[in-house]
């Protein structure tokens, strides 16, 4: 159940936090309600949306939202050999406190002992799916911003199957910026197409893993298919060429 927490007025000057969007920093709110009483959670996706934006459409992207929150310091996120993903408010200890604190059942975690001041530790995917374990800072910041993104592409593709795959197709591309944008396009370009009347009765739509092997986000349209798309899709879309 969630329990009543502070919010320093430092909070609102704090030049971290005013380079996040509105929801991002509601998130960072809610999130002190949703962590336990030393401030550790299950980074679950699916769990905190329904906690914190329960009356949001699914567009909501949380793990993006965890994953900015990570990069400014906010949060130290975890992720197990199981594939579970837990996080820590870092000063969370700092800001709160608490009458009768109950004991984390996650602080005790091996994940979060020894080494907890250090970098946060992400499972790299390899192209068995076999989880090898990257301890320095940028290999974590890289892949956390892999997951971030890969959830955001997994979130949008319309056939959800065998994530695991998917995943080790994505973190084997590793998409830079502009790459990224190309991919995420290249499904909305699919998406409006298919929705259209040419492309009403195509087949469904492939595995995400052989779409990304066979980087299906450079399929062209037809001329047809193309001007039906409105000015400020084809401007968006040339704008990440």
């Amino acid at each position: 159940m969630a329990r009543i927490r502070t919010i320093k007025p430092e909070f609102w000057s704090s030049e971290d936090m005013a380079g996040l969007c509105p929801n991002t920093k509601l998130l960072a709110i809610a999130l002190l309600n949703y962590a336990d009483d030393e401030g550790y959670f299950k980074s679950h996706p699916a769990l905190i949306k329904s906690f914190a934006f329960p009356f949001q459409d699914a567009s909501t992207n949380v793990p993006a939202m965890l994953e900015s929150l990570r990069e400014i310091g906010y949060l130290d996120i975890r992720i197990c050999d199981e594939g579970k993903q837990y996080a820590h408010i870092i000063n969370f200890n700092k800001h709160q406190r608490v009458d009768k604190p109950k004991a984390s059942e996650i602080a005790p975690l091996s994940i979060f002992q020894d080494d907890s001041t250090k970098a946060p530790r992400h499972v790299h995917v390899g192209r068995e799916g076999k989880g090898k374990e990257g301890k320095g800072k940028e290999g974590a910041q890289t892949q956390g911003l892999l997951d971030a993104r890969f959830e955001q592409f997994y979130e949008k593709y319309p056939r959800k199957i065998d994530k695991k795959k998917a995943l080790a197709a994505f973190v084997k591309i590793k998409p830079d910026d502009l790459m990224f944008k190309r991919i995420m396009r290249g499904v909305q370009n699919q998406i409006d197409w298919r929705s259209s009347a040419n492309g009403a009765f195509r087949a469904e739509w492939k595995h995400p893993t052989t779409w990304l092997n066979g980087e299906n986000w450079n399929d062209e349209l037809s001329a047809n298919e193309e001007k039906s798309h409105s000015n400020d899709v084809f401007d968006d879309w040339e704008s990440v060429k």
